[in-house]
């Protein structure tokens, strides 16, 4: 063997050392996309961290979740449904609102299993798996159904104070609406909706104060009040903060995957929409139910 080899190797090691010591360290490497998880390693992933508290956890695992391809309405009942035989649980999609439920479940959970249970009473009134009693419509269900069973908190006054706007949302007969709504609506059980009333951040104060917003929270798009739909929430997201910056991860249509946007870019965005005008937001954090 000659010298100069052994000194060419014994430079090699020295150069790479390192960084071979760091890859051999347990937990270096970054886990791989949610749907692309072993057993092992989703295990591995949702395993408790010494001294994280729940908001980075959150923040972690939905990061896992970037890339992921978008699809509408990814979830329903299961083969077993009687509407929608779409599977209960998945990692492969995401729409908007199945992105931060299936995220927030994760966060929650130490098994996919657990997660899996978890989801279904974020999804469902009182946790019964059924068309029917799903949350269909946020504005008026997911929040309101939520907040009753103690697992998110409406923050809209910790960010715009006395500017704060209460609105209420009044529901109509099903015959008042367009063809499109009207079998969702006549299968949803206790339709007609009470009048609802929620706390709206206005877009332009949204827009300027960016960094008010907790994180991570979840934020909904609040659109203008138009007598053809029973929709006012049409989109939501989780924002984050990432190298100091508010970012919205969410499931973009748009995009056709789950990505990180400027906050403040995606709000500016927003306000330029015609068909349906945005008109402010309703930030909500998470709560932990009491064990």
């Amino acid at each position: 063997m000659s010298r100069h080899f052994v000194l060419a190797s014994l430079l090699l090691v020295f150069l790479l050392g390192p960084l071979i010591c760091e890859a051999a360290k347990p937990g270096s490497a970054k886990p791989p996309r949610l749907d692309r998880l072993s057993e092992e390693q989703g295990t591995a992933v949702l395993a408790p961290r010494e001294g994280e508290r729940f908001e980075e956890r959150l923040t972690r695992i939905s990061g896992l979740a970037l890339g992921i391809p978008y699809k509408n309405d990814p979830l329903g009942e299961g083969s077993q449904g009687l509407v929608d035989h779409d599977p209960t649980f998945r990692l492969d999609r995401f729409d908007c609102l199945t992105f931060v439920e299936t995220v927030w479940a994760l966060a929650r959970s130490h098994t996919i299993a657990e997660a899996q249970s978890i989801l279904q009473t974020i999804r469902y009134a009182e946790g019964t798996i059924r068309y029917s009693k799903r949350n269909h419509f946020a504005w008026a269900q997911w929040i309101v159904n939520n907040r009753k069973a103690g697992l998110v908190k409406v923050v809209s006054r910790d960010v715009a104070g006395e500017k704060t706007r209460v609105e209420t949302k009044v529901y109509k007969p099903i015959k008042r609406y367009s063809s499109r709504w009207k079998a969702l609506l006549s299968s949803i059980d206790g339709y007609p909706f009470p009048a609802t009333t929620q706390e709206v951040v206005p877009l332009d104060l949204a827009i300027r104060e960016v960094k008010a917003f907790p994180t991570p929270c979840l934020l909904f798009i609040v659109t203008k009040e138009q007598a053809w739909t029973p929709v006012r929430i049409r989109h939501v997201g989780l924002v984050v903060t990432e190298k100091g910056k508010p970012m919205l991860r969410h499931a973009s249509r748009h995009h056709g995957r789950v990505v990180d946007v400027s906050l403040s870019g995606y709000l500016r965005h927003a306000k330029k929409a015609e068909k349906a005008p945005v008109v402010g937001v309703i930030p909500v954090r998470f709560q932990l139910p009491e064990k």
